[in-house]
């Protein structure tokens, strides 16, 4: 084992319960768990002040020393070793935190030596799981951010002079009703053919002039999907690109457009991903907003579709927190059901509405006409704008009056 157990750290915690239980023993219970104690003696002794408090007792050495599960003379050798670790209470955060860190550490080496076993036996699928896991433990978090209500006034003061940006997705009224921020979960849901894909595809590349966005594509190749792009970037004809007929104009208007060459915008190919490795291919590129299509092809775990979608939906809000990235997921909407789609019609699992920040629904009116809806939004308004989709240049526009607005190039 690389990494050896810190004797001393686990000793100074516990012979801090010991000399101030009141003002200690609340404060290891929200860090530390009883495996975090890697030395059997240390991690019993806490336990049994654990058990002491739950009966409403007083917490003191002779107390303890009747509740531990060891024989008594190894518990007052232990109690006594303990008392002197703990030289002074002004440390203590810290003697909680090297606990902590310690048995992070262990346990990501125990599960790296799995992932070694696993590589050398050549078993690929065991070998993803178990840098999963590592991943998992090295990035999992424990600290409760605890604002005092003058934090929150001070605060609240110090942000409202200073100008919020808030991610844009390049449609003024959408943006209008929603504040998107690094942190958020964001989930598009449509039917088949709706047009998710070719909307998102359309926001990525407004972000990505300002943002570093990583697009997870689950069942296109990443060539495919900059057919698209061009096509919405440039104002080229999807038709044009796919039959390889592109016009000496077409060429020409592709170089007017080289600045394409500068978006922060990576295509990810991740057919069978998992959203471990979503976050850890996230976290390697520097992504600031992720878009995932679409939610229900990524692998989770669960014994069936519900739980397995439940999961990869609760992982996302998560990863989304905790990286201060925002996740955008595209979401299937039922086949069946009601003729205008709402927040239930979400398939397969109605975690996905619990867990989003907010929810677009893309719904079609006519062939090239879509009603953008607002279903849900915890930071502002509900509504919905009318957009006019161009498939062949993959486009959308917003609808302001009754007449579908020409095709037209980008505005520059």
């Amino acid at each position: 084992m690389i990494v050896e157990e810190n004797d001393q750290a686990e000793l100074a915690v516990i012979g801090g319960i010991l000399k101030d239980p009141d003002n200690t023993l609340v404060q290891v219970m929200v860090e530390l768990r009883p495996e975090d104690f890697q030395n059997a003696l240390t991690r019993e002794l806490y336990e049994a002040c654990v058990r002491v408090y739950r009966k409403g007792n007083v917490i003191d050495p002779l107390v303890v020393l009747n509740e531990a599960h060891m024989d008594r003379d190894t518990c007052k050798k232990v109690c006594l070793e303990a008392d002197a670790a703990a030289v002074t209470l002004a440390n203590y955060a810290e003697y909680i935190r090297l606990v902590k860190d310690t048995s992070t550490l262990i346990r990501a080496e125990r599960q790296a030596n799995e992932l070694l076993e696993s590589v050398y036996s050549l078993d690929i699928g065991a070998s993803r799981e178990r840098a999963a896991d590592v991943l998992r433990t090295l990035t999992e978090q424990n600290e409760i951010e605890a604002v005092t209500a003058e934090e929150g006034y001070l605060n609240f003061y110090a942000e409202m002079q200073q100008p919020k940006e808030y991610i844009k997705t390049g449609f003024a009224r959408l943006d209008g009703y929603t504040y998107i921020s690094r942190g958020d979960y964001v989930v598009i849901g449509g039917r088949p053919s709706a047009g998710k894909t070719a909307l998102t595809l359309q926001i990525a590349l407004n972000m990505a002039r300002t943002y570093n966005v990583v697009y997870f594509s689950l069942e296109t190749k990443p060539d495919k999907l900059y057919h698209r792009l061009l096509a919405c970037y440039a104002g080229l004809s999807l038709t044009a690109i796919k039959q390889q007929s592109m016009t000496a104009a077409d060429w020409h208007r592709l170089a007017d457009e080289s600045d394409f060459c500068k978006l922060k915008l990576q295509v990810i190919s991740a057919a069978g991903w998992t959203v471990d490795q979503i976050q850890a291919t996230a976290m390697a590129r520097g992504a600031e907003v992720v878009f995932i299509d679409y939610l229900g092809l990524v692998k989770g775990r669960g014994k069936d579709l519900y739980e397995r979608v439940t999961n990869i939906s609760m992982d996302l809000h998560t990863m989304a927190q905790r990286q201060n990235i925002a996740v955008a997921a595209l979401s299937q909407l039922s086949r069946q059901g009601k003729e205008k789609a709402d927040v239930t019609s979400l398939r397969d699992s109605g975690q996905i509405e619990q867990d989003a920040d907010v929810i677009l629904l893309l719904d079609n009116l006519d062939e090239d006409r879509r009603k953008l809806a607002v279903a849900k939004n915890k930071e502002g308004r509900l509504g919905s704008i009318d957009l006019h989709f161009d498939g062949d240049h993959q486009r959308f526009s917003e609808i302001t009056n009754i007449d579908p607005p020409p095709v037209c190039r980008r505005n520059r």
